[in-house]
């Protein structure tokens, strides 16, 4: 027989045991939310840093400028960022040469101080429309040549991500969406263009093309949907050099 002191501390045993598995399991809940946030983390600094050192790597290949035999002169290459924030924030982006209509360096659209320019057609400043696949630009139409390979294979978490200007004066980051870097050909001087492939910081005025008077930088951030750190790489206009910073 149960004495009633026994029973009591039966009882007792069983409402720790239900405390117990209580904690256990508000545990188990906070350590997978943790987890789960770390894995955003650690995602999106993989992405980010990979991001980086492509961007390096494309900046050197410009400056190398290792042309195929027969290959025409090449403005410079660049990277399309338009589709970055496609299906969910993928950070897909495109590589491509910007080709031009000369066989060699020397023509006065060659040796401006800004890719593509003279003063007889200001509007050549910028990106051209016609657009091609392959490796090497042969043909005598100035066109962006995307070329058939990746360099970046790692996705961030869903995210939202926008590639902005920021500006070199203050802290502000300017509303304007861009859409495309290109490093120019043997100097590796970066130069920002808008989504409709206009160039940025630049100013036509008569026969020159003085800088404007305020310059931006171009800013990707990386905004995970599901909580984490927001990331940001910056791109300085001309030197192209980097930094990255946590929002």
């Amino acid at each position: 027989m149960v004495s009633p002191k026994e029973k009591r501390y039966t009882a007792f045993t069983l409402i720790e045991m239900l405390i117990v598995i209580s904690v256990l399991i508000i545990l188990g809940s906070l350590s997978l939310a943790s987890y789960q946030k770390m894995q955003v983390v650690m995602r999106t600094n993989e992405y980010i840093n990979s991001l980086e050192q492509d961007i390096r790597r494309i900046q050197r290949d410009a400056m190398l400028l290792d042309r195929k035999q027969g290959e025409n002169w090449l403005f410079g290459i660049g990277i399309d960022f338009t589709k970055m924030n496609e299906d969910g924030g993928s950070g897909a982006y495109r590589v491509f040469k910007w080709c031009s209509p000369f066989s060699e360096y020397g023509n006065s659209r060659t040796t401006g101080s800004v890719p593509g320019y003279t003063r007889y057609e200001p509007n050549k400043r910028n990106l051209p429309n016609t657009e091609g696949n392959g490796d090497a630009c042969y043909s005598l139409e100035e066109r962006r040549l995307y070329i058939p390979r990746k360099y970046l294979d790692l996705k961030p978490p869903r995210s939202v991500i926008s590639i902005t200007t920021k500006s070199r004066t203050s802290t502000e980051i300017k509303g304007e969406e861009l859409g495309y870097v290109l490093f120019e050909s043997v100097t590796g001087k970066a130069f920002f263009y808008n989504l409709d492939g206009e160039l940025i910081n630049y100013m036509p005025i008569g026969d020159d093309i003085p800088l404007a008077d305020e310059i931006y930088d171009l800013v990707i951030t990386i905004k995970p949907l599901r909580g984490g750190v927001v990331r940001s790489l910056t791109i300085q206009h001309m030197s192209g050099m980097m930094e990255i910073s946590t929002n």
